[in-house]
């Protein structure tokens, strides 16, 4: 399964990377996010461990490039995942792309009784992000 979705974000790109990239932050903003602890020093190889829909997630950034780029792969119960971000300036707003490609047992499980499951966690995800990049001073 893979979706890919994308949305402008009214704030600087410095902004919005430090809201995405401050894992330990996402159960402020992200509604699905229960749960998140990170290293200090986000880097190649650094493992984040998450609770997203009630399932823990342990995941590995296996690129970055800030403030343009993360990427990481992610396993739990039944499941792997490969999970993008690029976000590009525009002028004082920023363009927010992402894209996920997950497979597993329960990604086959989840499909069958919502096929756009993915696609909603992707949009909820990016309008969580805008509205937190509306509403969080970043110092």
């Amino acid at each position: 399964m893979r979706s890919s979705k994308s949305i402008t974000v009214n704030a600087s790109i410095e902004k919005v990377w430090k809201i995405l990239s401050t894992i330990e932050q996402w159960p402020q903003w992200q509604k699905a996010v229960s749960k998140a602890t990170a290293p200090s020093e986000l880097k190649v190889g650094a493992v984040f461990h998450w609770t997203s829909g009630g399932m823990p997630i342990e995941s590995t950034v296996e690129e970055i490039e800030a403030p343009n780029k993360i990427v990481w792969t992610g396993k739990t119960l039944g499941t792997k995942a490969w999970h993008t971000w690029l976000l590009t300036a525009n002028g004082g707003s920023t363009t927010v792309e992402t894209s996920e490609t997950m497979e597993g047992w329960l990604v086959s499980l989840l499909g069958f009784f919502d096929k756009n499951f993915l696609d909603k966690a992707l949009t909820a995800a990016l309008n969580d992000l805008k509205v937190a990049a509306g509403h969080i001073p970043v110092i």
